[in-house]
């Protein structure tokens, strides 16, 4: 017997040894799944071993704060904190050299005055961190539609950008900054860069 008859004969065997291997009575071994519950339904406690379980409901409870498992909805924030800062739109606007940018921008959005959008576009432009660009952006959604204390400010898509306020802004000419706002954004900028508090100057 040659060498290649001898490889057919061999591979031969290979292939009807693989086929009765196929058709034998041992199941075949399943990979194990986890399955999320989904974000409607109530996440079920772990049973103790033996244990019927038990489904969950397929609606979410008209008050998910009282279901084990799931996060308590955050309170919107208020102004009753911010009563240190100053309620005169010039003074709050420099106010920001003192008090944090979360305050200081909280205090103009509850303020509802529109010449604040322009100073917190200021804030926004350097934003790296989305969250925080975001947050700003929200500031300046409650003040344009005047979105109440007590009631979350929902950002629509692409308003979170600073490029789409400076359009905003130059689309309504009746939003004019605070008094004082070009010596301030002199003084805002020399942090950055020294002579930009020279080149931007009270009047």
């Amino acid at each position: 017997m040659n060498r290649v008859s001898l490889l057919s004969v061999l591979l031969l065997v290979g292939l009807i040894a693989a086929s009765f291997s196929a058709c034998s009575s041992e199941p075949t071994p399943t990979l194990p799944f986890v399955i999320n519950p989904s974000p409607t339904a109530t996440p079920v406690p772990p049973q103790p071993s033996g244990a019927p379980a038990t489904e969950a409901p397929t609606e979410m409870p008209a008050d998910p704060t009282e279901v084990p498992g799931f996060p308590v909805p955050p309170t919107p924030l208020n102004a009753d904190d911010l009563a240190h800062l100053p309620d005169d739109p010039t003074e709050l606007m420099f106010a920001i050299f003192d008090h944090s940018l979360a305050d200081i921008g909280r205090k103009m959005a509850y303020s509802h005055n529109p010449a604040f959008i322009p100073v917190i576009l200021e804030f926004m432009r350097f934003q790296q961190n989305d969250e925080a660009r975001l947050t700003l952006a929200s500031f300046i959604v409650r003040i344009r539609d005047r979105i109440p204390e007590g009631s979350f400010s929902i950002v629509p898509p692409g308003e979170d950008d600073w490029a789409y306020w400076v359009r905003w802004l130059a689309e309504n000419p009746e939003v004019s900054p605070p008094p004082g706002y070009d010596g301030w954004k002199g003084q805002l900028f020399s942090i950055i860069d020294e002579p930009m508090g020279e080149f931007m100057y009270p009047g």
